[in-house]
């Protein structure tokens, strides 16, 4: 059921983002993390997902402590995602976030 949750709010996230529509992408992106993290403390790779998008939004608004602690959180949890394994698509993509913090 859960996924089935984050599904969901990734997809309208992600529309919401593309249109501009800041406000419900922000919301869509929150319940994804209370959700991913109510389930796994450490988080998914949706959280990452959606921890990178927040930030960006953030960033946006002008937001930067906020926009740069969200870019943070996505890092630490696809770096911990990411285990032992070489490359991560999740990982690079957060890094790619962090910076423009």
């Amino acid at each position: 059921m859960a996924e089935i949750v984050l599904s969901a709010s990734d997809t309208q996230a992600q529309i919401d983002v593309a249109l501009d529509r800041r406000e419900s992408a922000v919301s869509n992106l929150n319940k994804i993390i209370q959700v991913s993290t109510a389930n796994n403390a450490l988080g998914s790779s949706s959280s990452v997902n959606a921890y990178r998008l927040r930030a960006d939004i953030q960033l946006q608004e002008g937001k930067i402590d906020e926009a740069e602690a969200d870019a943070g959180k996505a890092v630490l949890i696809a770096e911990h995602l990411q285990g032992a394994n070489r490359f991560s698509g999740d990982t690079g993509l957060a890094y790619l976030t962090w910076p423009a913090c």
